[in-house]
């Protein structure tokens, strides 16, 4: 019996999910084919080809045609899209005070334990670099 796979890019491919779903005949009721039933892998894969036949697809393709069409700055542009996504995570949870208590009290360590190790150093920074250059 014939196992009908995906068309990606005109030509078949075989699915990953090793599910099927019979085709039946209408007129007999006869089961005369299989169709493998595509997985989640299935279709990023088909989207992935799709980008190799159309590169305007590619993810900076479409930032270019955003910098056309707005005609921002590429400076503006990225500084506007990490404004979306810092909107769409906040969004997602909302923030753990205890989590961001432990975040804030890692950073004031790691500032404390820096400004002891610039405090102990003992020679200019123009020595420091000359002895790392010598090794």
């Amino acid at each position: 019996m014939a196992l009908l796979g995906n068309l990606v890019g005109g030509k078949p491919v075989a699915s990953t999910s090793g599910r099927v779903s019979p085709i039946f005949n209408p007129a007999t009721g006869e089961e005369i084919a299989q169709l493998g039933l595509s997985s989640a892998a299935d279709v990023d894969f088909a989207v992935q080809a799709a980008k190799i036949e159309d590169v305007s697809l590619t993810p900076s393709a479409r930032m270019l045609a955003e910098l056309e069409t707005t005609g921002e700055s590429f400076f503006d542009l990225g500084l506007r899209m990490s404004r979306l996504h810092k909107e769409y995570f906040l969004a997602l949870y909302p923030p753990n005070v205890d989590r961001q208590a432990e975040f804030r009290a890692a950073a004031d360590e790691s500032l404390r334990a820096q400004k002891a190790i610039e405090a102990a150093d003992k020679i200019s920074f123009e020595e420091y670099l000359a002895q790392y250059s010598a090794d």
